[in-house]
């Protein structure tokens, strides 16, 4: 009998565990690649921790060759085996992570991963500032003045 609470105890874990960790593979591949850079990034930082995808925040914007994606990973503790993310057992979230990818102005790609707290503090608007603006080109076409865009509207 203890034999087979321990089975079903056991499966219980491994569906709580899988459930909890939100698929990422639904995304365009085109996402994707994001998402596991910054995975990549926040799992060399925390080499003895669980790190997962959590969430996108808002919309990501991919445009040819600009692109600016938000999203929000979790930093558990593991409780077996820490050095092997194989046999890691997530237990408490110790931190959510804020990642920004994006092209900068000078058309550099940055990542940037913080600690969600410094994000919503505004300790990393310095880094984050450098990030393009994803226009469309309904912008230029409500501009009264070619100084704010710096040529002509409408020129091409």
């Amino acid at each position: 009998m203890d034999g087979a609470l321990k089975v079903v105890l056991l499966a219980a874990l491994i569906l709580l565990v899988s459930a909890e960790t939100p698929d990422t593979t639904k995304f365009p591949k085109e996402l994707q690649v994001h998402i596991d850079n910054a995975l990549k990034n926040v799992r060399d930082t925390y080499k003895d921790h669980h790190v997962a995808f959590h969430s996108i925040k808002g919309n990501p914007r991919l445009m040819n060759s600009i692109y600016n994606v938000n999203l929000q990973l979790t930093v558990k503790e593991c409780k077996k085996n820490p050095g092997n993310t194989d046999e890691c057992v997530p237990q408490k979230l110790l931190y959510l992570i804020d990642c920004l990818l994006c092209k900068t102005k000078d058309n550099q790609e940055l990542l940037d991963c913080a600690k969600w707290i410094d994000v919503k503090n505004k300790r990393r608007d310095n880094v984050r500032g450098t990030c393009r603006e994803n226009l469309t080109g309904a912008h230029s076409l409500f501009l009264k003045d070619h100084q704010d865009s710096g040529r002509c509207p409408g020129c091409m």
